[in-house]
């Protein structure tokens, strides 16, 4: 099955905005208040999931107000918050993970996935792990040996990040991996230049990947641009068409 969405905050006005395509699937991007005040962020999830009861929800990994991504390797006690926070509403279906912000501790996140699995099994279970551009995951065979040191069962595959170090037979070449390890697939969607080494998402048409060949390994994924006004959410909605006609 195919399940194909957007990405928002929880912002009143950019959900309205935004939902006016219809989504199936919705990435809201999280924010360290929205985990400061985890009770109120629960209760805004369940409604929005009471007003669209069809709509299948994705979280993303909480960024601070200082551009501090919380990722595996970081603060215990945020985790746990983000992991009681997968667990709030039926149609959360999962939640984007972030390995590492630049540098990777790789005794905290072992500690910390430890800890995860036997704490909140259920959330953890949901966890999506993203290739980042950080020193553990930039590499696409460092991502895989991340994936089998630490036993990932779900990833999140980020095409702006992949391609901006790789070329597209490669970023294919691991669809094929992870299929062929049984590793559940979840797509951030958006165009980039190959070997570009800017990881900024493009939007579709404006860098060289050819989604006529993508589209076909991707089957559970969100649009991941940016628009000139986040509220409004004009160019990601465009891309948004555009992919559901390829």
């Amino acid at each position: 099955m195919r399940l194909i969405g957007i990405k928002s905050s929880l912002h009143p006005e950019q959900l309205r905005n935004k939902l006016t395509v219809n989504p199936p699937l919705l990435e809201l991007h999280l924010w360290q208040h929205d985990l400061d005040e985890l009770e109120k962020t629960k209760l805004a999830i369940q409604e929005l999931a009471r007003e669209h009861p069809s709509m299948k929800l994705m979280l993303h990994t909480p960024l601070g107000e200082d551009d501090e991504e919380l990722c595996i390797d970081g603060d215990y006690e945020m985790l746990s918050r983000f992991a009681e926070l997968t667990l709030c509403d039926k149609q959360v279906i999962g939640a984007v993970m972030h390995p590492e912000q630049s540098i990777f501790n790789a005794d905290r996140a072992k500690e910390n996935i430890t800890r995860l699995r036997s704490e909140h099994t259920s959330a953890e279970q949901m966890f999506y792990y993203e290739n980042l551009s950080g020193d553990r995951t930039r590499k696409l065979e460092d991502f895989k040996s991340f994936i089998i040191e630490f036993g990932i069962k779900k990833v999140t595959v980020d095409l702006a990040h992949a391609a901006a170090f790789h070329s597209q037979e490669q970023i294919e070449a691991l669809y094929s991996w992870l299929k062929a390890h049984n590793i559940e697939i979840y797509t951030h969607i958006s165009d980039n230049v190959q070997h570009s080494g800017d990881t900024r998402p493009k939007h579709l048409g404006e860098g060289d990947l050819d989604f006529s060949s993508l589209v076909k390994l991707i089957d559970f994924g969100v649009i991941e641009t940016y628009s000139s006004d986040e509220l409004k959410g004009t160019e990601i909605k465009q891309d948004y068409g555009r992919y559901l006609k390829i």
